[in-house]
């Protein structure tokens, strides 16, 4: 079952595919620690936060192709199309 909106409110449908989509973003951003380093993804900054995580992996879609990213314990595998820059 998709979302209903009708005048500006959804349904909890609508609510939960916003949290989902949020979590997908934290996980780039946060845990994997995927930014831009510089405006259109021209290059990448990599700077994983895995927490109590023992692995995590993904991948954000940019102009030049997907930044694909792997950490598992202090190694850190990336598959970038621009200039990256790993931080730990």
């Amino acid at each position: 079952m998709g979302a209903s909106c009708t005048a500006g409110r959804c349904t909890s449908a609508g609510r939960a595919a916003r949290t989902a989509a949020t979590s997908a973003r934290d996980l780039l951003v946060h845990t994997l620690g995927i930014t831009p380093a510089e405006p259109g993804y021209a290059s990448v900054r990599i700077a994983p936060r895995l927490g109590d995580l023992a692995w995590a992996r993904g991948s954000v879609p940019t102009p030049h192709g997907p930044v694909s990213v792997e950490v598992d314990g202090t190694r850190v595998r990336v598959d970038s199309p621009v200039p990256c820059e790993v931080i730990r």
